[in-house]
């Protein structure tokens, strides 16, 4: 399915609605709608991430909450605090317990957590890369996207371990799926020395970032890169700040009307995405239906008769379902964004005084 974000339609979703209005048949958010609600309870994984390829019986060390998929046969997820944030004691411990590890897996900015690393913590981790000779995979797909104002994106690749540069160990992959909006387009690339390069699973990689770009997207993702002034970066962020301060206060409204706190909410440090915490809901009724986890919670979220709201349940991201936590795309169109908290607003009231 093809995502709208907040930098307009990507090419098929212009072409897809362009032909529809022709036709005169549903638009796009109609059959969007209609599609989520049917495959809804075939959401079995999310996958939003890369895919890394290991030889056989290699050990791979990704971060957890995290949105990824097909990671190799030898994956061990690094536990996080309970806030979802990852250190380098997390993964120093993960190495301890699995010396067979030959890569290191990082998300920076991380999906959907938003957590981003410092240089102190790159360097840290850099070094127990360099200490055990393993290879470091970083997914920076939303490395423009930091929204610290005091804050600025420094890249695994860039650090330097008493006189070892990072470069030599690090694969980087990046894309233009979110800071250009163009997830239609299929469009990412690595970053790496020719040496590491050749040791990807060349007909994976091919596979995943070049046989289904065609000449368009190629042509397209060249001129992205090479034309896109940093004002547009800079309004991009901007607009993702005024998407969290609408949430946010949106949280804070639904609380003071539900007369207790229903909602839970912190404001994310990077990326295109929220957490928003229902713990408070758990084991309460609605419609018959206990809720007791996160993807019963969204369900009914998603099939509520006075007007729907989708969210994606975190556990689909590697959070405990029994959580409540939910995720929202802060990439959505502001209008929708507004009627989206208003929906979910109404629903938390009902439950909310219920009983």
């Amino acid at each position: 399915m093809t995502s709208i974000n907040i930098l307009g339609a990507s090419f098929l979703v212009t072409l897809t609605a362009f032909v529809m209005s022709l036709d005169g048949g549903k638009t796009y958010a109609q059959e969007v709608a209609e599609e989520g609600k049917k495959t809804f309870n075939n959401i079995f994984s999310y996958t939003g991430g890369d895919c890394v390829n290991l030889h056989h019986g290699d050990g791979a060390l990704p971060p957890h909450p995290v949105c990824v998929s097909n990671v190799g046969d030898n994956v061990h997820l690094v536990r996080p605090k309970s806030d979802g944030q990852i250190t380098a004691e997390h993964i120093q411990k993960a190495l301890d317990e699995h010396p067979e590890t030959r890569a290191i897996f990082l998300i920076n900015p991380n999906n959907p957590t938003g957590q981003y690393f410092t240089k102190d913590e790159l360097e840290k981790i850099g070094r127990l890369a360099v200490e055990r000779q393993l290879i470091v995979i970083v997914d920076e797909i939303m490395y423009r996207l930091i929204l610290d104002h005091n804050s600025t994106f420094v890249s695994m690749a860039s650090i330097d371990i008493d006189g070892t540069s990072m470069i030599d160990r690090t694969i980087t992959f990046r894309g233009l799926s979110k800071d250009h909006g163009l997830a239609s387009l299929r469009s990412g690339y690595a970053i790496g020395t020719k040496e590491l390069i050749e040791k990807l699973n060349f007909t994976s990689f091919l596979f995943l970032t070049t046989c289904n770009v065609d000449i368009l997207a190629q042509h397209v993702t060249i001129a992205a890169l090479s034309r896109t002034p940093d004002e547009y970066y800079q309004a991009q962020r901007d607009l993702l700040r005024r998407h969290i301060d609408i949430v946010t206060t949106s949280v804070d409204d639904i609380n003071r009307r539900a007369g207790h706190e229903a909602l839970k909410t912190e404001r994310p440090p990077a990326g295109m995405f929220q957490i928003i915490d229902a713990i408070s809901l758990r084991g309460q009724f609605y419609n018959g239906k206990i809720l007791d986890n996160d993807a019963t919670l969204c369900k009914l979220l998603l099939e509520e008769e006075m007007g729907g709201v989708s969210f994606l349940p975190a556990s689909i991201g590697g959070y405990d379902a029994k959580d409540m936590k939910f995720r929202l795309t802060l990439s959505s169109i502001e209008n929708d964004i507004i009627l989206g908290m208003k929906r979910l607003d109404d629903f938390i009231q009902k439950v909310s005084h219920a009983h």
